[in-house]
């Protein structure tokens, strides 16, 4: 019994359409979705949150780190 191919060769002018599309699709994603984007995690030191003199302004703290 003879075995098929198991690849199939493409026209390198289809397979480079096709790159220049999906690339196109993605840039075209990215735009549309750029202003979905997530702001980053702001970065909280512990240590420094720690060492924070008084208890009001660390409530202070806690309540505007919820409003993020």
């Amino acid at each position: 019994r003879k075995l098929g191919k198991l690849t199939i060769k493409y026209n390198r002018k289809d397979l480079q359409r096709w790159l220049d599309l999906e690339e196109w699709i993605n840039t075209q994603l990215q735009e549309l979705y750029q202003c979905r984007a997530a702001a980053p995690e702001p970065q909280i030191d512990l240590e420094d949150l720690l060492e924070v003199p008084n208890e009001e302004q660390k409530l202070k703290l806690q309540v505007r780190l919820r409003d993020l």
